[in-house]
């Protein structure tokens, strides 16, 4: 590690000596682990709350937040959208031949929408928006730490007979606090789509029955009735402007596949960090994810490099 520093905000961050092993290992857990170590840490030394457990986002690794976001966001968003919006090449060719706009072999039935300039400028006021000084206040606690958005997404769900991906029983692959918030821009009502979740307790649980890579996707299941019958099953049923939170990584979850017809939902990509969010927003990187969405894929301590 000779000739690199930690600094955040001019003040260098001090490790141990184990901290310094785990940083030269290259392992993106261990690393990860150091850092949202090191992330509470700062937190606490600058008088952060130390009330982890006291919300329902800390206790079962889910929650449903109300009209983060007005009819009226929506609909300028949607205007943005249209019926027909720009999604890459790539993600083109790999739709399925089921109806929806695009054509494929792969039954991956959910698209990302590539940002033009006008929805980066909507998506940006949409956030500031959503961080509320009380919704801000949740996730500290939550995490015990400050956080930053890694990155964000917009998606387009169709109908589908049998979607695999994200709508079957799995955890996503990345750091054990990589956390989602998905706003719905349509009610559930109208396009039949959600999501399901076990909270932290039962995926305890399920963990040592059903424990299946993020890579296996073709082995998740639709129904645990069989797996683990016990399982208590959180459904909540989002309106447009909605966001349900949940600690993807830690928790079983699936989308409900619209059925009706397809769903749009503004995903943003919560890590811990060492200084507030508003310091490293907005900014360019976060329409930018990396592939297949896993935190894993960046190093959490790059802003904080110096070179010496």
């Amino acid at each position: 590690m000779s000739g690199i520093q930690f600094q955040v905000m001019g003040h260098p961050i001090n490790f141990g000596p184990d901290d310094y092993a785990g940083l030269s290992s290259g392992n993106a857990k261990v690393i990860w682990d150091i850092f949202t170590k090191k992330a509470c840490e700062i937190y606490r030394d600058k008088g952060g709350e130390s009330l982890g457990g006291s919300c329902e986002l800390s206790k079962k690794g889910v929650t449903l937040v109300d009209s983060v976001i007005t009819k009226e966001d929506v609909f300028a968003i949607k205007s943005i959208l249209g019926d027909d919006p720009e999604i890459s090449e790539v993600e083109r060719s790999e739709s399925p031949s089921n109806g929806s706009p695009y054509s494929g072999e792969n039954t991956y039935t959910v698209k990302p929408i590539i940002f033009n300039v006008s929805l980066k400028r909507q998506i940006n006021k949409l956030i500031y928006k959503i961080m509320s000084k009380k919704f801000v206040s949740d996730l500290e606690i939550y995490f015990q730490s400050f956080f930053s958005i890694n990155h964000v997404m917009l998606s387009r769900a169709f109908p589908d007979p049998d979607p695999i991906v994200s709508f079957r029983w799995h955890r996503d692959a990345g750091p054990k606090m990589q956390t989602h918030i998905m706003v719905y821009l349509d009610d559930y009502e109208t396009t039949g789509g959600r999501t399901e979740f076990v909270d932290y307790e039962d995926s305890l649980e399920l963990e040592k029955i059903y424990s299946i890579a993020p890579s296996e996707m073709f082995r998740r299941v639709t129904d645990l009735s069989d797996i683990y019958p016990k399982a208590s099953i959180i459904r909540p049923f989002p309106k447009s402007g909605d966001a349900l939170i949940f600690n993807s990584t830690q928790i079983f979850h699936r989308g409900i596949h619209p059925e009706q017809a397809f769903r749009d939902v503004l995903f943003i990509i919560l890590q811990p960090d060492i200084q507030p969010w508003s310091k490293l927003f907005p900014s360019e990187r976060v329409f930018k994810y990396p592939s297949g969405t896993s935190l894993y894929n960046n190093h959490p301590f790059e802003p904080y490099i110096t070179r010496v």
